[in-house]
């Protein structure tokens, strides 16, 4: 079973790198178990698609001339 730590580091990486399928099972497993990873991992997928959000914003307003 992976520590807590570990599954938030998986759950980092895979925003830069596709997981393996033994990494994403066992971080499955934890996330079953551990509501602060889940909550880790919402707040992640959050803040990443404001981001995402802010950028589409930004490139829309530099094009339009502002």
């Amino acid at each position: 079973m992976l520590t807590c730590k570990e599954a938030t580091q998986l759950m980092s990486n895979d925003m830069d790198r596709r997981t393996s399928l033994h990494e994403r099972n066992q971080l499955r497993l934890h996330l079953i178990t551990c509501s602060g990873c889940r909550n880790y991992r919402r707040d992640l997928h959050m803040l990443r698609r404001a981001c995402r959000a802010f950028a589409a914003r930004s490139v829309d307003g530099e094009s339009s001339g502002d």
